[in-house]
């Protein structure tokens, strides 16, 4: 009867542990609350609802068990300065939001995420200069935006796959990666108002817009630094429209070379130093009565 004995303590000792979750949201305000949790749940892999950390919170260096959250994560206003506390975390079934952080400069945590079921936003955070993370990240099923920060070097997301909604970098100094999987985005795809150099880490990418019910658009705007863009050699079909407009310093769109659809309409308006077309020859159907009306099928057939 020993060892049967032995087994039904394991057994309960490993349930209980398994149990010492809240149920519901967790609202962690200040460092107080934060500590509190820590006291009742310390080894708790599961958040059934929303996790979130606000302004008062300081240290969450303690805070390493959860793997999974059921709900959103909102790290709102938060004074901490590093997130290694959460790279045993694997899924975020709703969102993941990063809003008016204050005091780290450097994201290069969550290399263990897999998964997020909603959207994926960094937004209000000026003090932000680095990204290296996100290695594990494979797919976002909402929307996928960074935008109005102090951002320089954005590295990281290598596995990421698909954004099933809209795909934004805009608002922010510099640095753009490579994405190197990224095969689909499912809404807008959109660079604007950026300090990048360079568009090169896109030659996965063969479609935008093709789950937005009226398609998405491809825009790279107000970008006026950018010189280059060579990222989307195997872009063949846009479901909305193309806009690049006010690229100040953009010599040509060669880039492009691959696109043969493009659904909506075509505008290429004020980017002074682009005075070639070379990049659209492959285009075959654009929906944009204006364009079909042009004498050649492929719109850009001189090229």
């Amino acid at each position: 009867m020993k060892p049967v004995f032995l087994f039904l303590c394991c057994f309960l000792t490993l349930n209980l542990a398994a149990a010492q979750c809240p149920t519901g949201d967790v609202r962690l305000n200040d460092q107080n609350e934060v500590e509190e949790y820590l006291n009742s749940y310390l080894s708790c892999e599961t958040i059934t609802g929303d996790l979130y950390i606000g302004s008062g919170v300081i240290d969450l260096s303690r805070l390493t068990a959860i793997k999974r959250i059921k709900g959103d994560l909102i790290i709102e206003g938060a004074q901490i300065t590093e997130f290694s506390n959460f790279d045993n975390l694997e899924f975020v079934e709703g969102n993941l939001t990063f809003n008016g952080l204050i005091k780290a400069d450097e994201l290069n945590d969550f290399n263990n995420l897999k998964k997020i079921g909603g959207s994926f936003t960094i937004t209000n955070w000026e003090s932000l200069s680095y990204i290296d993370a996100f290695y594990a990240l494979e797919e976002v099923k909402g929307d996928f935006l960074i935008t109005d920060s102090g951002l320089i070097s954005l590295i990281g997301f290598m596995k990421l796959e698909i954004v099933y909604g809209d795909f934004e970098l805009s608002d922010y100094p510099h640095g753009l990666d490579d994405f190197a999987k990224l095969h689909s985005v499912g809404g807008d795809f959109i660079i604007r108002d950026t300090g990048i150099n360079f568009i090169t880490g896109f030659n996965t990418l063969t479609s935008v817009g093709s789950l937005s019910p009226t398609g998405g658009d491809l825009i790279i705007s107000g970008n006026i630094e950018l010189i280059e863009i060579s990222g989307f050699n195997n872009l063949t079909h846009i479901y909305g429209s193309m806009v690049i407009d006010n690229n100040e310093n953009l010599p040509d769109i060669k880039g492009i070379r691959s696109l043969n659809e493009l659904n909506g309409t075509l505008q290429i308006t004020d980017n002074p130093l682009l005075n070639t077309l070379e990049g659209l020859q492959s285009l075959l159907y654009a929906g944009d009565p204006a364009l079909q009306e042009l004498p050649c099928v492929h719109i850009f057939c001189q090229f």
